[in-house]
């Protein structure tokens, strides 16, 4: 299910496209899950694991590099047709199925946008794609050129005195706080982790 209509989605990539014209990319890799998301309603608790979204200058040229298990929430959540698994089995570099991508897009000794700062893109992973990439095409930093374009929302506010939440409130005193604090210590908060995938339309295209 996509959770935007597609004219809206197709608007937002319209000004990523802008914003990298703008900035004379040729590209944008994206391996931020948020960015994937904003820009094609693509959805996964895949995250945390290696994947990619190559989106062209004309902002509708796209290619998804990901894990199998994150191929049916890809077809369903994203506009994203062209969609490549890499495998994920010993001695296995994704950066080299990447660049096998850009080299069908014809990225060669283009510049292209990369987001550096994404949880599936470790060190070691970021060392594999500039290792892969050397000499191919030239990587620059475009950390912010989606997050600018995503509305920043207000900070939350307590519907008792309308203050922003984490600031103090005198008015939430008493025992009932201080159990309901007491209680709450000691939780934390796990990341989820899922599987990824990769398929195109109806093809599945292996290695």
């Amino acid at each position: 299910m996509i959770h935007f209509s597609l004219e809206e989605l197709a608007a937002r990539r319209k000004a990523a496209a802008g914003e990298l014209a703008g900035r004379g990319l040729d590209g944008l890799l994206m391996f931020r899950q948020e960015s994937m998301y904003y820009l094609t309603g693509y959805d996964t608790f895949g995250y945390v694991f290696f994947q990619c979204l190559y989106m062209g200058v004309d902002g509708e040229d796209l290619t998804l590099l990901t894990r199998t298990p994150d191929v049916r929430q890809a077809e369903h959540t994203s506009v994203v047709e062209d969609i490549r698994v890499w495998y994920d089995a010993e001695g296995a570099d994704p950066a080299l199925d990447l660049r096998e991508i850009l080299e069908e897009h014809g990225c060669r000794g283009k510049r292209l946008g990369i987001e550096t700062d994404a949880y599936g893109l470790t060190g070691f992973n970021l060392k594999r794609v500039e290792a892969a990439l050397d000499g191919f095409c030239k990587l620059v930093e475009a950390l912010d050129l989606v997050s600018r374009l995503r509305p920043s929302s207000p900070p939350l506010r307590s519907p008792t005195c309308g203050k922003p939440r984490g600031s103090r409130i005198s008015a939430w005193t008493g025992p009932w706080r201080q159990r309901r604090l007491a209680s709450s210590r000691g939780r934390s908060l796990r990341p989820c982790r899922g599987p990824s995938s990769r398929v195109a339309g109806t093809s599945l295209r292996t290695r």
